[in-house]
């Protein structure tokens, strides 16, 4: 197993672990929150974490984990915070350090994903 799939099992595991469930009735489906891996130009891999309601996102790289709230975007969704901007449209999304998308760090596209 490459040293890169080993990190995003680890990073997946542990926020599967830690995020909470929302149960409602029988009547009504379980929450669930949308876990993509990302495969960026650099090569690296990002992997981000949409709760149920897509008004925050969580994003890990490089060793951090980023909490992003929503922010308004004229086409496709945009997330900001912790001094970063991610912004997604359809399969590519890129990541940006300073929140009104200062330098670009990242440019991916979706390479897996998974519900919890």
């Amino acid at each position: 197993m490459s040293q890169r799939c080993l990190v995003f099992l680890l990073a997946a595991g542990l926020l599967v672990s830690c995020a909470p469930s929302v149960e409602h009735g029988d009547d009504q489906a379980q929450a669930v929150d949308a876990m993509i891996s990302y495969q960026c130009e650099s090569g690296r891999r990002i992997v981000a974490s949409y709760p149920e309601g897509g008004d925050r996102a969580t994003v890990f790289y490089q060793g951090k984990t980023l909490r992003l709230t929503r922010a308004v975007a004229a086409s496709g969704a945009r997330y900001v915070g912790d001094g970063h901007e991610w912004w997604g449209k359809g399969d590519d999304a890129s990541l940006f350090q300073g929140e009104e998308g200062d330098v670009l760090l990242e440019s991916c596209r979706v390479a897996e994903k998974a519900d919890r």
